[in-house]
């Protein structure tokens, strides 16, 4: 990962995409097994791309552009698939092929929500999340 960073310079619309596929892999690393990018796919100006492993066991090569996010590989590093749909963000389109993405992302907001209702006792949890209990 570093020898992408070394070869960006400040200003280089790459950088930019780098920095969102390593967003990305902050945001969702809890909900997957693997997030990471892709230090022999080239970050350019174009597209970074990020290998994931789905708590499913199931890997993917994924494109980061100004385009969206697509699936490009059913391996880590890998581009074999020329005809993926584009999505706006990596949230639905792991929701898209991840059951499991799908709950641990659920437990994982649900626990966040019990948090900021702990701190904050004269909010109830049914204030945040809307529900009844």
């Amino acid at each position: 990962m570093e020898e992408h960073d070394d070869d960006l310079e400040a200003g280089d619309p790459a950088k930019a995409l780098l920095l969102e596929a390593k967003e990305v892999g902050s945001d969702i690393g809890a909900c997957v097994n693997v997030v990471s990018v892709s230090e022999k796919l080239p970050a350019n100006a174009d597209a970074v791309f990020i290998n994931i492993e789905t708590k499913e066991k199931c890997s993917y090569c994924i494109e980061v552009s100004t385009s969206g996010y697509r699936i490009v590989g059913h391996e880590f590093d890998r581009c074999d698939i020329k005809d993926g749909s584009y999505y706006s963000t990596i949230y639905p389109l792991l929701d898209s092929v991840s059951v499991l993405y799908r709950r641990s992302f659920a437990d994982c907001l649900a626990h966040k929500l019990q948090l900021v209702a702990e701190q904050q006792p004269d909010i109830g949890l049914e204030a945040i999340t809307g529900e009844q209990s």
